[in-house]
Order: C-alpha cells, then sequence, then structure tokens
C-alpha cells in the first residue's frame, strides 16, 4: 500500500530562508525509505524551485503566520476558510483514501491544528502531526486562552489520529502546568546541514582536533551578530537594534582584543534603528540579508563568537535555527539569560549569558568569551554533537513516524 508524506509549508518565500531546505530535508529521508512525499507550499513559490522540485506543490495564498500569529481571536475568519479550502483541495488531488497519508506541518498553530484535525477525523487512513510552531506567540496562561482551548487539547491529546507537538521542553513544561497534559518536544535539526553534511563537518573538526591544539583568541576577535531585522515589532523581539548598541559598546570600549564585527544588512525600521546603523557605516561589516545556505555557513564558520540578543519576552519559550547553525559548526555563543538560547548555554556552558539586556552587560560576556575562548570552543563543539544525537534529521523523522 502507498504512503503519502505530506508536508504543510505555506512559508517558501526564497532559498535565504530555512523552508525549503527543511522541506527538502524531509524528501530525502522519504526517498531513502520509499515514502511518496509531498510539499504544499506557497501559491507565489518561485518558479524555478518549482520547476525543479516537482514534489512542490502550490496550494496556499498565505502564510502559517497570516493564522499563527495573530493572538487570541484574532484570526479573520475568512483567512482560515481560504486555508481550510485551500489544503482539502490539494489533499483531494492526493489521497484517494485508500492509501495511507501522513499530515505534518512545521509552522502550526492551534487553529491550523484544529482545521487539519477536522480534516483527519472526517476521512479514512489519514493521520496528523503538528508542530505548534506558533503557540509561544500567544499567552497560554490567561483565561481567554484556557477557555477557548482546553477542551480541544485534552481531545487531541486522547487521539491516535493526532499528535501535537511543542518547540521547547520551556514550552512542555508551561502545558504541563496549565492543563497536566504532556506533549512531546519535536526535534529541532538545522535546516543548513544534512546528516551527511553534519558528520562530515564533525568528521574534519575530529581532524583538525587530533593534529592541534584548541588556542584563545587572537588579539583580532570577529563576532557575527546572524539576526535579521524586519518590520519594527520583529526587531524588538529579535535584538537588532540592540545588536547595533552592543557593537558600538563592544568597539568604543575594546582593551585586550580588537573587535571585527558582523552585522545582517537592512533598510527598513524605526528612525531610531536607521540612525544607529548609520553611526556604523566604517565600523562594521553588513552582509546581505539574502545570503546564501553555502555562504552563511562560510560566514558563520568565519566568525569566533556567535551573539543572539533575542528579547526573553519573544524567545523564553521559542527556539532559534541560528542557535542551532552555530553549535552545529562549534561557536561559542552569547545569548540573553531567561531565552531558550541562553537556557541551552547554560546547560552546555558553550558559552555565556548576559544578565541584562543592556549593551554592557551584552559586552562584558563576549569579552570574557573571548578571554577563555579555547574552553568555549571545546564545549561548543562538544554540544554541536549532544544536539545532532537527539535532533538529526533522522530523529525528527523517526519522532514523526514513531519508528
Amino acid at each position: 500500500m502507498r504512503f503519502n508524506f505530506i508536508s504543510i509549508n505555506p512559508d517558501t518565500l526564497s532559498l535565504s530562508g530555512h523552508f525549503f531546505f527543511y522541506d527538502w530535508n524531509l524528501e530525502d529521508k522519504c526517498t531513502l525509505y520509499n515514502l511518496e512525499f509531498y510539499s504544499l507550499c506557497w501559491k507565489n513559490t518561485p518558479l524555478e524551485i518549482i520547476q525543479s522540485h516537482p514534489k512542490f506543490i502550490p496550494t496556499f495564498s498565505d502564510h502559517s503566520w497570516a493564522i499563527g500569529n495573530q493572538g487570541l481571536g484574532g484570526v479573520k475568519q475568512e483567512v482560515l476558510k481560504k486555508f481550510s479550502l485551500e489544503l482539502n483541495d490539494a489533499l483531494g488531488k492526493i489521497h484517494n483514501g485508500k492509501e495511507q497519508t501522513f499530515l505534518y506541518m512545521y509552522t502550526g498553530s492551534l487553529e491550523h491544528a484544529e482545521i487539519i484535525t477536522d480534516i483527519a477525523f472526517r476521512q479514512d487512513n489519514i493521520a496528523v502531526n503538528i508542530n505548534l510552531f506558533w503557540l509561544p506567540f500567544v499567552d497560554i496562561d490567561s483565561d481567554k486562552f484556557r477557555i477557548k482551548w482546553k477542551t480541544f487539547l485534552k481531545m487531541v491529546n486522547q487521539s491516535s489520529k493526532i499528535k501535537l507537538t511543542v518547540t521547547t521542553t520551556e514550552m512542555k513544561e508551561s502545558i504541563y502546568k496549565i492543563f497536566g497534559l504532556k506533549f512531546d518536544v519535536a526535534p529541532h535539526p538545522s535546516t543548513l546541514f544534512s546528516d551527511k553534511d553534519f558528520v562530515n563537518l564533525k568528521t574534519k573538526d575530529k581532524q583538525i582536533q587530533f593534529n592541534t591544539h584548541l588556542h584563545d583568541c587572537d588579539k583580532e576577535v570577529v563576532v557575527l551578530f546572524p539576526g535579521r531585522g524586519g518590520k519594527d515589532k520583529q526587531i524588538i523581539d529579535k535584538g537588532y537594534l540592540l545588536s547595533t548598541k552592543i557593537t558600538k559598546e563592544l568597539l568604543s570600549t575594546a582593551q585586550s582584543y580588537s573587535y571585527r564585527c558582523f552585522m545582517r544588512k537592512v533598510d527598513a525600521g524605526s528612525n531610531e534603528l536607521k540612525q544607529a546603523i548609520n553611526d556604523l557605516n566604517g565600523l562594521v561589516h553588513f552582509f546581505d540579508d539574502t545570503l546564501s545556505q553555502p555562504n552563511l555557513i562560510k560566514l558563520i564558520q568565519s566568525a569566533n563568537i556567535i551573539v543572539i540578543p533575542y528579547s526573553e519576552t519573544a524567545f523564553s519559550q521559542r527556539t532559534s535555527g541560528l542557535f542551532t547553525d552555530s553549535l552545529y559548526l562549534g561557536k561559542p555563543i552569547v545569548a540573553l539569560k531567561g531565552t531558550w538560547m541562553g537556557n541551552r548555554i547554560e546547560e552546555f556552558n558553550c558559552g555565556l549569558v548576559a544578565e541584562t539586556s543592556s549593551s554592557s552587560s551584552f559586552s562584558t560576556a563576549i569579552n570574557d568569551v573571548a578571554q577563555n575562548y579555547s574552553f568555549y570552543k571545546k564545549n561548543a563543539l562538544k554540544a554541536g554533537f549532544t544536539w545532532f544525537t537527539s535532533n538529526s534529521w533522522l530523529s525528527l523523522f523517526s519522532s514523526l513516524l514513531e519508528l
């Protein structure tokens, strides 16, 4: 009997993001195990990509955040109805009810889950796994959330056809505390590397370590701020404005080391941000926001320290792909205490946390990592392997199908 593996991925924008690479890695695993893979993607996915990847089927008019990031009660009914109609139409062309079909949505919300669950309950031979990617954007401890979703969460938790996962252990603990329900944490592989790529990378790391010792930093330390800018809200959430302040402080107060800093180039944002970027012209290296995956790997590899100053409000229970990428490449990381990244840094001792969101706190942490670089570099290399053992693409694929 044929087995269809269908990824619901409405966020396929361009090759500079990670959504294509997420599905390409899943497609590789399906090919390995002789499963029929399909990706139901954004209707405006670049034509050249669709032509080279026939299993990507343009389906959705809206991205996942048009539903998932609208807050409690904020999603327009016509947007939900459109998603449901487009999904049903695409499924009707693939699933005939006789073969087994597995639906997976990586960037899911509870609104997505409600629609997809209804489809699975009304049709035979369909099972579902939905990663609640957008749940950290909702106040799950509010009375409004409990009233709206308590019954649904309990019903789904008892179903053999439906599985919901959360993105972090922190979210898992919150759900259990509030509802007494246990949801698994979905593995979080790096979209920059296939499993084979990672093994090849670590083999090279080992060859280097066998023949050399890990040295402390030279007098010049390369610091990378890989986070994106964007709309004003996104800039605050991902700390881009804070990155400019950290960079200025780092460059103006450097004593033991000279710092060479790299940041993404952004063209939009508040007047305060634009002025901060102008003040850094000639002092830092700006790289293109649409950097390709291979060039992003080279950029991270060239850095000594990665700084991810995302806010605790936005990232206390939310993952960061750039954090995983940096771990895979064995780079010491500095992030804010209380964020998901900060918790992992303290768990693996693979860098340092800034105690507060002030630029001086981050500068102090960066200086301390530079002064003890070989120690943090060794731990970062080890942390990358530790993370991979539970968060590879095979781990994700196995967890989805419960192999």
